[in-house]
């Protein structure tokens, strides 16, 4: 299930990368809304670079990296939790059912393959379990946040080959792999009361550490940017 829930995240991430920015938005705004609750962000962070990781025939092999993946997450939510007034957002949606989080999990990686996917939000079905969280809870709005980054070690690898990937990550697209760090997000508002996704936005790749705290503020003010006080 995870293997299947990150190809899902990596093929939109490269799709994400391979458009323009002004489809990464959706044209409704925000408008100022509040009382926006969320789930837990979805975070993966890869090494590529690794003594261990190499260039295999055509294809391109890439680490899952739990340590940075968790150190993002972390600095992640004391973003969010110092800046909750300033993007209008309140609390997190705490999921204690292990069983109903691996159907979030699952119900969120579609959505945002979807959301990245499409060049309309308008026609996504709304999913089952995050509909009756928030009917449960009489929650009309809630986010959704992924975040991608890879963690490059320029010393151990391979500079300017340029890759054939056939696998379904890449669609078999040619492309010639970065030496630098990146950071990407992609946000989504769901709204249960009309079942549609009422926002979808994301960044453009930030060639920078996945886990600079200025660089990840700097994204989330990205997202949040149509929603936040106008000082």
């Amino acid at each position: 299930m995870k293997i299947k829930l990150t190809i899902i995240l990596f093929l939109g991430m490269i799709i994400q990368s391979c458009v323009s920015n002004k489809y990464l938005k959706s044209k409704m705004y925000l408008n100022g809304t509040s009382n926006l609750v969320f789930f837990e962000p979805s975070v993966s962070v890869y090494s590529v670079g690794d003594p261990s990781i190499k260039l295999i025939g055509s294809k391109f092999k890439r680490k899952f990296n739990d340590s940075l993946s968790l150190i993002l997450k972390q600095k992640i939510y004391s973003i969010i939790n110092r800046n909750k007034e300033n993007y209008r957002i309140n609390h997190e949606v705490i999921l204690k059912n292990k069983t109903i989080e691996t159907k979030v999990r699952k119900e969120l990686a579609e959505l945002f393959y979807q959301c990245m996917t499409k060049l309309s939000i308008k026609k996504i079905e709304f999913p089952h379990t995050i509909d009756s969280i928030l009917e449960s809870k009489n929650q009309r709005f809630a986010l959704g946040i992924r975040s991608l980054g890879f963690s490059y070690k320029e010393e151990s690898f391979v500079k300017k080959t340029t890759v054939v990937t056939t696998s379904i990550l890449t669609l078999g697209l040619v492309s010639t792999p970065s030496i630098k760090d990146q950071l990407s997000f992609y946000s989504i508002i769901m709204d249960s009361k009309t079942n549609k996704i009422a926002y979808a936005r994301g960044t453009l790749i930030d060639e920078n550490s996945p886990t600079d705290s200025n660089v990840i503020k700097k994204q989330l003010n990205q997202l949040f940017e149509d929603n936040t006080y106008k000082n």
